[in-house]
């Protein structure tokens, strides 16, 4: 499992800056990534002699703290989250000591991996503590991960107390969007627009913004539910604006490849991402913990019981936890359409009878795309998909398709496929229907 090393400089073991990188790690453990939290604001740090000692062991000299036990962890970590106070007007003094020796005795390539950093205090200079901690990514090569407002808790700013945590969750989501584009371009060599593929940010919800985008876009036609060639979409997988969520639109878009993304203040977009992450039902994967798991509990599967109530269930799962989803009751009710026309499924998983998650999506011929999934027993999300692939394979499916990467499915079984070889797995399950 992908790791993320999370350093708190706060003295306070149960502060606000552990309270944030905390926020953080929920955020991580959903995306399927292993948090290792250190505390270090209360440890005695001493700072860097500047002795070149490791420029000839490859460490430092100094052996009584941790700092040489944390540098191998972050040899291996894919991201580095660094949390402090600020108290005057600069970060914690002993996690600036702290980070000071690691950069420097470490010769490890640092330019494949993520850094964040988050700063809390009141009255201070919270940004240029940021910009403190960030150059020791930016001097090291790292994809420095960011939100669209800075990324710190101030306890005296005006609408902090209605979600002074949001800044956090975004910041995490955007951490994992960077570290699966970087897991991309491992893959496949190539490099993505980082940019445009996993930062969606028109703040002002100006329609003008995406014509100025460097992209490939094309503005749908509202009365008429056709697409342009999905091939012409962005490396992004970006494709069209404009068009509607309805059963009709739905359908002809699923069926090329193409699904849509919805965000508040903007029109509706569509994408067809060049390279599917898909699993084939044979290919699913269990962890020996959950396989030992299922022997000791009676897991079962139920298919299509109650398709509203599944989808209800993802929608309000993620807002129970302060997150934004976009299913809204206009998003329920078309996939309910949707599914009575035949396009869709739902599937839940129970634990000694006791629901544990579920998810939903579109079955075209027999290919099921997934839409979204929730879990209200540990692993109940992971159990489901075990089982459903297990269900695709008795029945002949040729695919499940979710769409976006997520490290998580990937340790199941899911891979990337090129669009050609997608379309030409969906044509054949659309023949006979």
């Amino acid at each position: 499992m992908a790791k993320i090393v999370l350093l708190n400089g706060s003295a306070h073991a149960d502060g606000r800056t552990a309270e944030a990188l905390n926020e953080m790690i929920r955020v991580f453990e959903e995306e399927g990534y292993e948090s290792l939290p250190v505390q270090i604001g209360n440890q005695a740090i001493r700072g860097c002699a500047d002795c070149g000692g490791c420029g000839e062991s490859g460490k430092c000299i100094f052996q009584d703290d941790l700092l040489n036990d944390i540098a191998a962890e972050f040899e291996t970590a894919v991201a580095l989250i660094v949390g402090s106070p600020v108290t005057f007007n600069s970060p914690s003094g002993t996690l600036v000591s702290f980070l000071d020796r690691l950069f420097r005795s470490t010769s490890f390539s640092k330019k494949m991996k993520v850094g964040a950093c988050v700063v809390t205090g009141d009255n201070c200079d919270l940004v240029g503590s940021i910009d403190t901690l960030n150059q020791y990514f930016a001097l090291s090569g790292m994809k420095i991960a960011s939100v669209p407002f800075w990324n710190h808790e101030n306890g005296d700013a005006p609408d902090t107390e209605k979600d002074r945590l949001k800044q956090f969750r975004d910041l995490a989501r955007r951490v994992t969007r960077m570290i699966r584009a970087i897991a991309e371009v491992k893959e496949t060599g190539e490099e993505p627009d980082v940019r445009d593929e996993y930062v969606t940010d028109f703040s002002d919800g100006d329609f003008d913004q995406l014509r100025k985008r460097p992209i490939n876009m094309f503005v749908l036609d509202d009365e008429k539910p056709e697409f342009p060639d999905p091939r012409f979409a962005s490396q992004t997988g970006f494709l069209a604006v404009g068009g509607d969520i309805t059963v009709e639109w739905l359908a002809a878009a699923y069926r090329r490849g193409i699904f849509p993304w919805s965000e508040d203040g903007l029109p509706l977009m569509w994408f067809c991402p060049k390279k599917r992450f898909v699993l084939r039902p044979s290919e699913i994967h269990l962890s020996k913990n959950l396989r030992r798991f299922m022997r000791s509990h009676t897991v079962t599967l139920e298919m299509n019981r109650d398709f509203a109530d599944t989808m209800h269930h993802c929608r309000e799962v993620r807002e129970s936890k302060g997150d934004e989803s976009w299913i809204n009751d206009d998003v329920e009710k078309t996939y309910l359409g949707l599914w009575q026309a035949g396009y869709g499924f739902s599937a839940e998983a129970y634990i000694d009878g006791e629901l544990a998650g579920g998810q939903y999506g579109v079955r075209i011929g027999r290919c099921l795309i997934w839409e979204s999934a929730f879990s209200v027993l540990p692993n109940g999300s992971k159990l489901c998909m075990y089982l459903l692939a297990r269900k695709m394979e008795e029945d002949g499916d040729l695919l499940c398709d979710a769409q976006v990467y997520s490290e998580c499915w990937a340790q199941m079984g899911f891979s990337f496929m090129p669009y050609d070889d997608y379309m030409d797995i969906m044509n054949r399950g659309l023949q006979g229907e």
